[in-house]
């Protein structure tokens, strides 16, 4: 009787501790893919800063300034 009591805690216990691996094991995938995704998401906000950096964008306050060059010139 004894034996198997130990021997049904003993499976319960294996499979909770297996359960909780495999749980562990799939939040680690999640965390990489998560923060090579946050990774990417980065880079190319920074790529999209550059650019606009880079990029003359009429305000409003200097549109018609800016259409009177284009016209004139």
């Amino acid at each position: 009787m004894k034996v198997t009591m130990v021997d049904s805690k003993f499976a319960h216990y294996f499979r909770l501790f297996k359960e909780h691996a495999i749980l562990k094991f799939e939040s680690m995938v999640w965390k990489q893919k998560t923060s090579k995704n946050e990774a990417i998401c980065n880079e190319l906000k920074g790529e999209l800063d550059n650019l606009l950096d880079l990029t003359l964008i009429p305000t409003l306050t200097n549109e018609a300034t800016y259409h009177h060059y284009l016209v004139t010139y």
